[in-house]
């Protein structure tokens, strides 16, 4: 086996944004399953007839560690 120049390519896309892209892929669809069993975690309020569910922190946690687009 012969052995030759070896070959180095360079990525165009730095670290931090491959990492930043993955971050996103793997925290939409975890938020995303979060809120829904959050949509079923109810606490009741006694002053309220209408119970208040961890759906609407899910969504403000996702919103406040993902960011906007």
């Amino acid at each position: 086996m012969k052995r030759g120049k070896s070959v180095h390519i360079k990525n165009s896309q730095s670290y931090s944004a491959n990492t930043s892209k993955l971050r996103m892929m793997v925290f939409a669809p975890l938020f995303a399953a979060l809120t829904a069993t959050g949509a079923c975690i109810m606490i009741p309020v006694p002053l309220y007839s209408v119970p208040i569910t961890l759906q609407v922190f899910f969504v403000l946690l996702a919103s406040s560690i993902l960011g906007s687009k």
